[in-house]
């Protein structure tokens, strides 16, 4: 039998719709949405694709090389939301991110007509100019004829409500002598957006939310899951019970049964040290050995033929339980899924 695919991963287009009406309907905000990293995993062009047939305000990178690759589907603004210094490849289609009062400098010596964002350090410090600075630096900029000035946001460093009241206090007083209808002002994330409501700023910019994922909050759980992973069986072997297993013989099979190879591995992203399920026909399939740089190993109680597909994440295995039985962010599993791995829209 002749396999013409190993692995694919299936983007749902109904509930990634879902996810942004979601939000689009709860904050009453136009959103941003966030495609950096390869649309955390899922696809920059498929992606878009998606969200071109909404009201989408524009979306948002984190470098100049995902711009680049996202203006190749899309004719809305891009936000690039880490520093830019190759100015030369920005285009009128991206708007970039002042990241601090060094920055705006090298911005202003370049002498390019730039559209341009600034970003508070309400208490990330991470990056961001100092409330402090704001002032002169808004002058600056709208004193330059170069730069174009359109909007103003922060990144909140928790998502404890207190904590959250804290930085949005910070970024409103800095805020205050403006007049924000000049402006897109916008702080509020997946979780944040949900959690603080607030008539202050007049966008959201989301991202994880948008994919249905971290469900550890309760304010997420109406969310949908849009990524589902797949792979088709290279090899299926019968073993007896105590069969030793994989690198080093960590493993041994639970009883008598079968050995199923799917070919993924930590070379597309499945890595080494985490622990992971496959489903098939109502039975989970436990993982039998360390994952291999192409492949990881499953233990059946019963054959499956050469070429059939199993489920890695989906309907039945959710990232996000996946993310919790290794003690890790759901933003880790689907961020790093290699972008070779094919990407279908259904």
């Amino acid at each position: 039998m002749v396999i013409l695919m190993k692995r694919i991963i299936e983007i749902n287009s109904k509930n990634l719709l879902f996810n942004y009406d979601y939000y689009s309907k709860n904050t009453c905000k136009p959103i941003i949405a966030i495609i950096k990293d390869n649309a955390y995993g899922h696809g920059v062009k498929q992606v878009i694709e998606v969200l071109e047939k909404t009201n989408v305000k524009m979306f948002a990178v984190a470098t100049i090389e995902e711009a680049i690759e996202a203006s190749n589907y899309t004719k809305k603004d891009i936000l690039i939301l880490d520093k830019v210094t190759d100015f030369d490849k920005v285009t009128k289609q991206m708007i970039l991110t002042i990241t601090s009062k060094e920055h705006l400098q090298e911005i202003i010596d370049s002498e390019y007509d730039l559209r341009v964002h600034i970003k508070i350090n309400t208490g990330m410090n991470r990056k961001g100019i100092l409330p402090a600075e704001f002032n002169d630096c808004r002058n600056v900029i709208e004193n330059n004829a170069h730069l174009i000035l359109e909007g103003i946001y922060t990144h909140y460093a928790s998502n404890k409500k207190s904590n959250l009241e804290k930085q949005f206090n910070c970024f409103k007083t800095t805020l205050s002598n403006i007049d924000r209808k000049k402006y897109l002002i916008h702080a509020s994330s997946s979780v944040s957006a949900l959690i603080l409501r607030e008539n202050f700023t007049n966008a959201c910019r989301i991202g994880i939310g948008l994919y249905g994922l971290n469900h550890k909050y309760e304010i997420m759980k109406s969310l949908r899951p849009v990524l589902s992973l797949y792979s088709y069986i290279d090899k299926c072997s019968y073993v007896k019970k105590n069969s030793k297993v994989g690198y080093d013989y960590l493993f041994k099979t639970p009883a008598n049964g079968y050995l199923v190879l799917s070919p993924i591995g930590y070379g597309l992203g499945y890595l080494i040290k985490r622990r992971y399920l496959a489903f098939y026909k109502g039975e989970y399939l436990k993982q039998m050995c360390r994952v291999s740089m192409d492949c990881c190993i499953y233990f059946s109680n019963k054959p499956i033929p050469i070429g059939e597909r199993i489920e890695l994440f989906g309907e039945h295995i959710l990232v996000d339980n996946i993310a919790k039985m290794n003690r890790c962010s759901p933003y880790e599993i689907v961020t790093l899924l290699n972008k070779n791995i094919k990407r279908v829209i259904i």
